[in-house]
């Protein structure tokens, strides 16, 4: 099981098996990419926001999604490419 003791995970009703990528977006708020065993006993990719009131507090799960394998292999894709032109877009 990977070490989430700064997390509260109790909401969550599932394992965490790995972390994919902690995304910190500020001091309060971060996005987390999670291999996770759910309440079905299926490995999916979980991709989720994470939130704290201030520095010192333990991180909560915030809104987010699970994939499974193959659909996140295609989001991915899909995210890659919209990345990839969002920066011709003029403001």
């Amino acid at each position: 099981m990977v070490n989430m003791e700064n997390h509260d995970t109790e909401r969550m009703n599932c394992e965490v098996l790995q972390v994919v990528s902690d995304l910190k977006l500020s001091s309060t708020q971060k996005m987390m990419t999670l291999l996770i065993r759910d309440e079905n006993g299926d490995v999916v990719v979980s991709q989720q926001k994470w939130w704290r009131h201030k520095e010192t507090d333990k991180w909560k799960p915030g809104k987010g999604f699970q994939l499974d394998g193959r659909t996140s292999i295609i989001v991915g894709k899909a995210m890659t490419e919209a990345g990839s032109k969002i920066v011709t877009i003029k403001k």
